[in-house]
């Protein structure tokens, strides 16, 4: 199981990263090293940098049918079809818990009122596959403290941070609804679109959205769209 934890984070590095690698960032680099070494070399790294999401599992929001004790064997089952080898799983040991959550995407439009505003989750909640959460609440907190510091008029403010909120959020999902149309889509087709777009991203990110670097910051115009949906290669 830890090989395949291990694996999986690997995987999320190389899509993750390639903004960070094109700006010269070594660190994306030398955490791939570490998961090269602890999946035994390249052969098995790039096993997991290749796999097809022909097989992804997807399941409605809502439902919770990987839950529980008496799941596990059919969450072992769901994990062998999404395409990594079937030996990873041999002699797996169970050290914690399984539940199944759903990958909400949910938000409160115009998070504030008189003197309350909403922040984090509590405003807006993104697909936790992504990894901006966190990046999410503090830029929240950073508008929020702005705001507050250029007026003496609270509840203008909290009404001009809930705008720069639902600005900030509308570029998030965007971005990240098309990065889940490319990245979890099953199908030749999509197989196809990932095949063109992935390496060409990796190459030069340059115009790609970049979800876990700039966020709302970086390209999310329809040029964006066309890029990473492989629309405009």
């Amino acid at each position: 199981m830890q090989r395949l934890i291990v694996s999986l984070i690997s995987l999320a590095m190389t899509l993750g990263g390639f903004a960070a690698r094109a700006a010269g960032d070594t660190k994306s680099e030398q955490l791939l090293a570490q998961a090269r070494a602890a999946l035994g070399g390249d052969k098995n790294l790039n096993k997991v940098q290749g796999l097809s999401a022909a097989g992804t599992y997807q399941r409605d929001m809502g439902d919770r049918q990987l839950s529980g004790k008496d799941k596990i064997p059919d969450f072992l089952t769901a994990c062998r079809s999404t395409g990594v080898p079937g030996e990873w799983f041999d002699g797996v040991e169970i050290a914690g818990p399984l539940a199944e959550f759903e990958g909400a995407d949910r938000c409160v439009p115009s998070p504030a009122k008189p003197g309350l505003a909403l922040i984090g989750d509590a405003a807006a909640s993104t697909d936790p596959s992504w990894g901006c959460g966190l990046s999410k609440t503090l830029l929240d907190v950073e508008t929020l403290s702005a705001c507050l510091l250029e007026s003496d008029d609270w509840d203008a403010a909290v009404q001009r941070y809930a705008a720069k909120h639902d600005e900030h959020y509308g570029k998030l999902h965007d971005i990240l609804s098309w990065m889940t149309e490319l990245m979890w889509s099953g199908g030749p087709e999509a197989d196809e679109r990932r095949a063109r777009v992935l390496p060409r991203m990796n190459a030069d990110p340059t115009g790609f959205p970049d979800a876990s670097g700039q966020g709302p910051f970086g390209p999310c115009d329809e040029q964006a769209r066309r890029l990473i949906l492989g629309l405009a290669l």
